[in-house]
């Protein structure tokens, strides 16, 4: 988002509940640390206040418990969500709240506005998955 409208955004938070992942996401992001447009903070999203932003960004909410971070924002929040069909509980994927499919996804995270939404599919060889995504206001 930085590289390609830096000037768009005043800040960026970026939340992380594994702070063994913040010192990876410093070193990606060191230009706009360094610019202090970004910032990296452990913390668990379903009791963070996610308060006072203009836009929230998840785009790995199968691997969250449950959907407490987004039952607490307020009406009108702008929202990006994004998700994947993928159920796989082990490793790598580690997923701890499934969609298996888009139609669970609109369901689980139901906008009144909504400004996007679709799906890509992922295709290797011989396996893919779906993934979804909803841009909109809560």
């Amino acid at each position: 988002m930085l590289t390609r409208n830096a000037n768009l955004y005043q800040s960026i938070l970026g939340i992380d509940i594994d702070p063994d992942v913040i010192p990876i996401a410093d070193k990606i992001n060191e230009t706009w640390i360094i610019e202090k447009k970004l910032t990296n903070i452990t913390a668990d999203a379903n009791t963070y206040n996610l308060q006072g932003p203009s836009v929230i960004i998840n785009c790995s909410p199968e691997h969250m418990d449950q959907t407490i971070w987004f039952d607490n924002l307020p009406k009108n929040t702008k929202i990006c969500i994004q998700s994947s069909s993928i159920i796989d509980d082990n490793e790598p994927w580690l997923i701890k709240h499934p969609t298996p499919t888009y139609e669970d996804f609109c369901m689980k995270y139901e906008l009144p506005k909504i400004d996007y939404i679709g799906t890509k599919s992922i295709q290797y060889r011989n396996w893919g998955y779906e993934r979804y995504m909803i841009i909109g206001e809560k």
